[in-house]
């Protein structure tokens, strides 16, 4: 046991861990691994939903467009030319159109990015039990699984705060995004 403590914790330790006390670290330590595992899935789950919702919001928005381009009127110049004109308020509803079109952009990217990042660390040692540790003591393979879960959990947060992040941004991109297109649409039924 006073191997593992040196390898991986950098401390000597002079005295043994008594076992129930390993016994109930060792759950306790596992458990908190299976509950990052459990966030990590979830947060995909929510950053689905919103890049689903994004997606009918610039599907919304691409109606307007369409809507829109039907409302210009066409003018005869004296030159006998044709122009098509709109009003001073289909411009602004362009202006919001193009601001949505750039906001579900940016959600779509943090999405994406959200989605590519690696997954987490597991606390399963499966693979090296065997070829590490086949003639050591069950205390002692417990000592060493229980030392490597705090680097384990460390590391998984950062990767969590990393995807929460993204689907911070990804949230309130689509969120300005539904202002943007609510407010193109109440200009099209004031104008």
């Amino acid at each position: 046991m006073i191997r593992f403590a040196r390898i991986l914790t950098g401390v000597s330790v002079t005295q043994p861990i008594k076992q129930p006390t390993l016994d109930f670290i060792l759950e306790q330590t596992h458990g908190a691994v299976d509950k990052q595992l459990a966030d990590y899935d979830t947060m995909d789950s929510k950053a689905s939903g919103v890049f689903t919702i994004a997606s009918a919001v610039i599907a919304l928005a691409g109606a307007l467009v369409a809507f829109h381009s039907s409302a210009t009127t066409t003018v005869a110049t004296s030159s006998g030319a044709t122009i098509t004109q709109g009003s001073r308020e289909s411009w602004f509803v362009i202006g919001l159109l193009v601001a949505a079109v750039a906001t579900y952009s940016v959600g779509a990217l943090a999405t994406l990015l959200g989605w590519r990042i690696r997954a987490l660390q597991r606390a399963d040692f499966a693979m090296s039990l065997w070829q590490e540790y086949w003639d050591d003591e069950v205390p002692d393979i417990k000592h060493m699984i229980v030392a490597s879960i705090p680097d384990i959990l460390a590391t998984n947060a950062r990767t969590i705060q990393t995807k929460a992040n993204y689907l911070s941004i990804a949230l309130t991109s689509t969120a300005a995004e539904v202002l943007i297109v609510g407010v193109a649409v109440v200009a099209l039924l004031v104008g």
